[in-house]
């Protein structure tokens, strides 16, 4: 059989084109793997699927903000308005968001109204990842 490389032509027995085929196939699969793992994260390798960042954003805040990581945040439970954190844990949190899932939340968005919640928050976040 003959191939072209390199713009020149070249003469390759069935057993250099087999060989040749099962290194294309090992590439082949590599890159399929690769697609599939660039698939599920964004392009800092952060999580993307809303279950992954509402189970991480609970952990955050049990643990660095309300530092009681065993307790049992709910999804609407109001944590300003029940005094779970205040307005500079909201910042650090808007400070985690970016760092952990590259979404800048602005100040005027960090207030009760909008960020009260762990559905809120992970609403927001999902917002600025699609």
């Amino acid at each position: 059989m003959v191939i072209t490389v390199d713009g020149g032509r070249k003469n390759i027995t069935a057993n250099q084109l087999k060989a040749l085929q099962h290194e294309v196939d090992k590439l082949t699969a590599i890159f399929t793997t690769i697609a599939k793992r660039v698939k599920e994260k964004d392009e800092g390798g952060r999580m993307k699927d809303e279950g992954e960042i509402r189970e991480r954003v609970k952990e955050y805040i049990t643990r660095e903000l309300i530092r009681d990581p065993d307790y049992p945040l709910g999804d609407d439970e109001g944590m300003i308005t029940e005094g779970l954190m205040d307005s500079f844990a909201l910042a650090d949190f808007a400070v985690f968001v970016e760092r952990e899932f590259g979404v800048y939340i602005p100040d005027p968005e960090l207030t009760v109204k909008k960020m009260n919640t762990v559905n809120q928050m992970v609403s927001r976040i999902m917002a600025d990842r699609h």
